[in-house]
């Protein structure tokens, strides 16, 4: 439920241009936006 959430309000912030994205750029906004734990958990996933 939680990396659910999670998805949807980056989705929101990055809009449909995430195809452009990379990992890294991807694990550093969610560190800048929710803390380190948070990519983490989405890389396990």
């Amino acid at each position: 439920v939680r990396s659910n959430f999670v998805r949807e309000n980056l989705e929101k912030i990055l809009g449909n241009d995430d195809l452009n994205f990379t990992g890294m750029d991807l694990a550093t906004l969610i560190r800048k936006k929710y803390g380190r734990s948070y990519d983490v958990q989405l890389i396990k996933k």
